[in-house]
């Protein structure tokens, strides 16, 4: 714990469309990125790639949103961009009833990400999901952003998703 708490500091609040956010720095793993405040967040132990989980914390006892980011990042010598998202579309296609909604290019504060939208049923829940990824690959390291929701949520939350997306900074 004394070393999750080393490696985050929490510099400033920003407020976009209506949300405020709170701004994570991981100095360890060289990344920035908001968080929504009153969201819950850390680093889960039995993933070590995970590097960061967040997800908002429900507003009474029937509330089962599943709203919630995480940035997965781990080494991939000798690979770019385009085989990197190669290698994650591939991994995606396990996924029962997967759809790809729609992908292209982005330019987030000066590094290119490659990003989707896909719905599938969550397996354990049998609930229908969106997932909007961005991929992006650096130095030998390979960076995936996967913000969730239900899907008849997504619409509602994408403003706030690309707003997450938008801060995030590699370094």
């Amino acid at each position: 714990m004394k070393h999750f708490f080393t490696v985050i500091s929490i510099f400033f609040a920003s407020y976009v469309n209506g949300q405020s956010f709170i701004n994570y720095h991981d100095t360890t793993n060289h990344f920035s990125i908001d968080i929504p405040i009153g969201w819950v967040y850390g680093k889960p132990k039995n993933n070590p790639s995970i590097k960061l989980v967040a997800y908002r914390k429900p507003l009474n006892a029937t509330d089962t949103s599943k709203d919630n980011f995480n940035i997965n990042i781990f080494k991939t010598p000798n690979l770019d961009l385009s085989k990197t998202y190669l290698g994650f579309l591939q991994s995606l296609s396990s996924t029962a009833n997967l759809k790809i909604i729609d992908s292209g290019t982005i330019v987030l504060n000066n590094t290119q990400f490659k990003w989707l939208i896909e719905t599938h049923v969550n397996e354990t829940g049998k609930i229908q999901l969106h997932n909007f990824d961005f991929v992006t690959y650096q130095n030998n390291m390979t960076y995936i952003l996967t913000l969730v929701t239900f899907s008849d949520r997504f619409e509602t939350l994408r403003p706030t998703f690309q707003s997450i997306a938008n801060s995030l900074k590699l370094y």
